[in-house]
């Protein structure tokens, strides 16, 4: 049996083994393990504190061993799946995603398990992907899920720790960001008036498909090149006078007129307005 006692004002713990002797007698052996008692609860205090973390918060924590057959899963994912713990912990790894995701996850999974990290104790494999699983009524969400191999304190891997965050909202900005793109692309790849971005130095970073109709080139040819290159020696001096004297100014707006050589090596006259777009 176990027992406390309080000894000078401090509790003490006692297990005891009682025998019977003779009909009169009983022995009784008692030994001191207040020490483990205390280990004991202080392990169960961090295991309280764990499970309430756990428990509580957003992100996924999911705990499989080496068979991908789930041994724990923090009940956030009844919120963002909609699954029972108990339907997820019964469900096959290959059930839980759609299959381009699926392919990526046992990607991932044979880079965590591969012969160089069995074979070093030491080493950390942390392997992040963004995935998708599917919910209950069959839609599907995102997850950033990050792999870890678990090792025994022999350095024997055993498990395999999963670790995800909903990153929903981020997909659909990113998709969102995708499709301005796109739409302001399609605008300016078909607008007949050109268009060159610039450094402050006047290297070329794009130019329109527009700006190569318009003097007789190949799009994109002046890419990492000087602008200067094409505009009359005798306008190069107030073209630079201008781009020197807006860099100093972010979103102010200037006009300019100079020529430019055509492919054909004749000079044209292009009327420019030029934004600096520095501070955006």
């Amino acid at each position: 049996i176990e027992y406390d006692l309080t000894i000078n004002n401090r509790t003490t713990w006692f297990e005891a083994s009682i025998s019977p002797m003779t009909k009169n007698n009983t022995l009784w052996v008692a030994r001191d393990i207040t020490e483990r008692k205390q280990t004991e609860e202080k392990i169960r205090a961090s295991e309280e504190r764990y499970r309430m973390l756990a428990e509580n918060m957003s992100d996924t924590i999911w705990l499989m061993d080496l068979g991908l057959r789930t041994t724990y899963i923090s009940p956030s994912v009844t919120r963002s799946r909609n699954f029972t713990l108990d339907e997820i912990n019964s469900m096959p790894f290959d059930r839980n995603f759609p299959a381009d995701s699926l392919q990526n996850a046992l990607k991932i999974i044979a880079e965590t398990l591969s012969p160089e990290n069995l074979a070093h104790p030491e080493r950390l494999s942390p392997q992040t992907i963004e995935l998708e699983f599917f919910r209950k009524d069959g839609t599907t969400y995102w997850s950033e899920t990050t792999f870890n191999l678990i090792r025994n304190p022999q350095g024997h891997p055993f498990a395999i720790l999963a670790s995800g965050r909903d990153i929903g909202d981020r997909k659909k900005s990113q998709a969102a960001l995708e499709n301005s793109e796109k739409y302001y692309r399609l605008l300016i790849e078909n607008n007949t008036d050109a268009i060159v971005l610039v450094d402050p130095r006047g290297m070329v970073l794009y130019e329109s498909p527009a700006y190569a109709r318009m003097m007789g080139g190949e799009n994109g040819r002046r890419l990492g090149r000087t602008c200067y290159e094409q505009i009359h020696p005798e306008d190069r001096a107030s073209f630079s006078q201008i781009l020197d004297g807006i860099v100093q100014h972010p979103g102010e707006i200037r006009q300019s007129t100079f020529r430019s050589q055509h492919r054909d090596k004749t000079w044209r006259w292009i009327e420019a307005t030029i934004t600096n777009l520095l501070g955006e």
